[in-house]
């Protein structure tokens, strides 16, 4: 379950000997976190929301169809977003956001070279069955450019964690 963990720890940064937490990234600010207790709870919740939200956007796109993600996602995230609120309820935020560029270092540093580089190939493979789906089932065109847009994302992020790597 290494990469599991290391995409968890990328929500959280150990700062003056306690921690923060990021639920969203540098899109949100941070919460402070009072104990270690409250850290643990908010580690294992974002453990298990990626893996059963991952499940939850993957099987339903294996076996009834790559559309169906569409479905899939709004709850996942409404999901996500209420226990959120709910588990940071009262907890004092961080005046400051997440740099980008200071998160990019934080998410190189939290996967060893190997793992940014599986995760750089996937992404690609991933890119390329978009194109493919698009020459051999234009029908598709609509999972092929989506496939194309996340994936190609994904790699710029992960390519640019690599270049980040000391």
């Amino acid at each position: 379950m290494g990469l599991i963990d290391a995409v968890t720890r990328t929500s959280f940064e150990e700062r003056d000997g306690g921690w923060i937490f990021y639920p969203y990234g540098v899109l949100s600010r941070g919460f402070v976190l009072a104990n270690g207790q409250k850290h643990v709870q908010l580690r294992r919740f974002v453990k298990r929301h990626l893996l059963i939200g991952g499940a939850a956007l993957l099987l339903p796109s294996v076996t009834v169809g790559p559309a169906f993600v569409l479905l899939t996602v709004p709850p996942v995230l409404l999901w996500y977003a209420l226990a959120v609120h709910r588990l940071t309820r009262g907890l004092p935020l961080v005046q400051e956001r997440l740099a980008l560029r200071d998160n990019i270092r934080a998410h190189a540093r939290r996967f060893t070279l190997s793992d940014l580089w599986t995760l750089e190939i996937t992404f690609l493979l991933f890119v390329a069955a978009g194109l493919g789906m698009l020459v051999v089932r234009p029908e598709n065109w609509l999972a092929g450019v989506a496939s194309i847009v996340v994936f190609a994302a994904w790699a710029l992020a992960v390519g640019l964690m690599i270049g980040a790597k000391p």
